[in-house]
């Protein structure tokens, strides 16, 4: 989501003595999963501080947060055989050697049998995500917040069903991890689909 729009304090109305404030920067990033388990929807708001680079790292920490909690609360029996991920068509956060080999490990590991990834042409095509993002600031015009705690009530009251919010409190160094393990990844520039065999 857009980042000024998530900075503590966020106030309603802007005032000469409210321009000048000093803003808590915060991020948030979020993730709708479908499934016909649970009402269809299940959305994830998981913020950020700006504490660390938003990278390949922040992704593969987002996927296992939400991948986890779906097995550990939501689910409550295993993950389903095929995986379909779709993401935001950039090669910083999402399109690149590191998440492709993240999820590919999910597969090796058995986790998932399959998984397709998705990327949407670059322009103006939104993801469904889009539409919760748009709820979210809405809500943050109308009430505004002075704190994580309220940014937090906000999003949850933003959105149906209400969002599962989350600070994020530790950001692994995955990518260094994989590096040993990866090849270079080629052919990928393009908005495909690509899939694990």
């Amino acid at each position: 989501m857009d980042q000024n729009k998530t900075n503590v304090p966020h106030v309603t109305q802007e005032t000469k003595s409210t321009q000048n404030l000093w803003r808590l920067r915060s991020h948030l990033t979020g993730a709708l999963v479908h499934t016909k388990s649970v009402n269809g929807k299940v959305v994830f708001a998981f913020f950020d501080l700006m504490q660390w680079p938003h990278d390949s790292n922040l992704t593969i920490a987002v996927l296992n947060l939400v991948l986890v909690t779906l097995q550990q609360a939501i689910f409550d029996h295993p993950l389903p055989p095929v995986l379909y991920v779709q993401l935001d068509n950039t090669a910083r956060e999402n399109k690149n050697k590191y998440v492709f080999s993240y999820l590919a490990l999910l597969v090796q590991l058995k986790i998932f049998k399959k998984i397709r990834v998705n990327f949407l042409p670059v322009g103006n095509t939104h993801e469904d995500v889009d539409q919760f993002f748009s709820k979210v600031s809405t809500q943050l015009k109308r009430l505004g917040t002075e704190t994580i705690s309220d940014l937090h009530s906000v999003t949850e009251q933003s959105f149906t069903p209400e969002p599962i919010t989350a600070q994020i409190q530790a950001i692994h160094d995955v990518r260094s991890w994989l590096i040993p393990h990866i090849e270079d990844l080629h052919g990928h520039s393009q908005p495909h689909a690509f899939g694990s065999p």
